[in-house]
């Protein structure tokens, strides 16, 4: 049997091993997370199996109960600590959702800023205004260099989003993360 926790320094009391997991100050999602594989107290967190995969139990939630558990008195389960690289891990896959999003957003806009580009030029061609470019006002000159310019910068952009989500989605695939 588990000893209930030696009271921290400064608190009033220790919590029992019959105390609510709600006593732990975890937060919400990790309490949820919790409560839906059937862990009500802090007697059954300190023997529950933790190498049981518990769905969206990763390892900053078993961080911080772990720190919860260690801030109350109590030594946390061997395997409920996680590793450095679990948590590694998990941030590599947030931030290549995150530039997985990021490239569709900039995809789309390339996408829409190219349309608009071909649309007017057609126009302009049918028009016979291609040619009169030249005869423009300085300033509108200027417009159209500009939107050349934000095309090419568009194109590198997208270039380099590529790039990068390539060699993340390679690091992710479980090749190494730096050259050996």
């Amino acid at each position: 049997m588990i000893p209930s926790a030696i009271p921290a320094s400064g608190s009033m009391t220790a919590l029992s091993l019959d105390a609510p997991i709600e006593d732990l100050k975890l937060s919400k999602r990790v309490r949820n997370v919790l409560r839906l594989s059937g862990l009500h107290s802090v007697g059954s967190l300190l023997e529950c199996d933790y190498e049981k995969a518990l769905r969206g139990f990763g390892p900053r939630a078993r961080a911080e109960l772990a720190c919860a558990l260690q801030s109350n008195g109590f030594a946390p389960p061997a395997n409920l600590n996680p590793s450095e690289l679990d948590v590694v891990s998990e941030d590599v896959s947030k931030l290549l959702g995150q530039m997985e999003a990021t490239l569709r957003s900039w995809s789309a806009r390339l996408e829409h800023f190219e349309a608009r580009i071909r649309e007017v030029t057609a126009v302009c061609r049918a028009s016979g205004t291609l040619q009169q470019i030249a005869a423009l006002p300085p300033e509108q000159q200027e417009m159209v260099a500009s939107i050349e310019e934000e095309s090419r910068r568009f194109n590198r952009l997208a270039g380099h989003l590529l790039e990068m989500l390539s060699r993340q989605t390679a690091c992710h695939s479980g090749e190494p993360l730096l050259p050996r």
